[in-house]
């Protein structure tokens, strides 16, 4: 992988992502900048686009590209893991997608991308020189944070399951997180509890901070062991939960 770095140093992450967003983004590793997002191509349709700077471009398709998939598509993050690998995350409000198939031939399935009858989100990781998909990750519904540490290693909320072609993680409001290696395969998972979600990560020394919510009821009483806690019980309402998790 050619992957290099201090893996006590914050980790590269998020606080929660803004899905409405078009933005450019510098790799700290060459200096080089990249676009990302969506384009509004008809009235009824959002296509979502990468372009690197080496002249290779994700997405970006017409309507008539895009043909019978209407879903609703948008680039809605980036990252490098070194100055030759970088991963993308895509957003479909629907299973009928452009995520299915190549970033770089509509026509194209692409394995690591696959379908699904449901409102999906990928991360997609590529050769940053040649355009290349390399491997993938995919969730239900919308991962709100996700970040990398010094090793490459990569963390993202959501809970677990298996995809024949990738790892799937998703489920209904589960707040949970899964660690994958530099290669996006997958290295442990949990769940924090049942019914609520996971919204901001961040990452310092093996320490894996998560903040989160749970929703009013019974769920709420599955959290793990609290430490001196401000709220021994639920509320009765939505309520906020931080989560430290040791990772090494």
């Amino acid at each position: 992988m050619g992957l290099s770095g201090n893996p006590a140093a914050p980790g590269a992450g998020t606080k929660g992502r803004n899905f409405a967003v078009n933005d450019k983004v510098r790799n700290p590793y060459d200096g080089t900048t990249w676009s990302y997002g969506y384009k509004q191509v008809a009235p009824q349709l959002q296509q979502p686009y990468l372009y690197s700077p080496f002249g290779w471009t994700w997405w970006d398709w017409t309507e008539a590209q895009a043909g019978n998939q209407r879903a609703d598509t948008r680039c809605v993050g980036l990252w490098f893991q070194s100055k030759d690998r970088f991963v993308a995350q895509t957003w479909s409000d629907g299973g009928n997608t452009v995520q299915a198939n190549d970033p770089r031939d509509v026509k194209v399935y692409h394995k690591l991308c696959g379908n699904g009858g449901r409102s999906k989100s990928f991360f997609l990781e590529g050769d940053a020189k040649t355009g290349e998909p390399l491997a993938g990750l995919a969730f239900s519904h919308r991962p709100q944070a996700a970040c990398f540490d010094g090793w490459g290693r990569f963390y993202v909320s959501q809970a677990l399951e298996q995809h024949p072609d990738c790892l799937d993680l998703g489920g209904s409001r589960h707040a949970g997180f899964c660690a994958a290696d530099a290669n996006l395969r997958p290295l442990a998972s949990g769940t924090f509890v049942q019914d609520g979600q996971s919204l901001a990560m961040a990452l310092q020394g093996g320490l894996l901070v998560v903040g989160g919510s749970v929703s009013a009821g019974g769920a709420a009483a599955a959290l793990p062991k609290l430490v001196n806690p401000a709220q021994p019980g639920p509320g009765g309402g939505e309520d906020g939960f931080i989560a430290l998790v040791k990772l090494w």
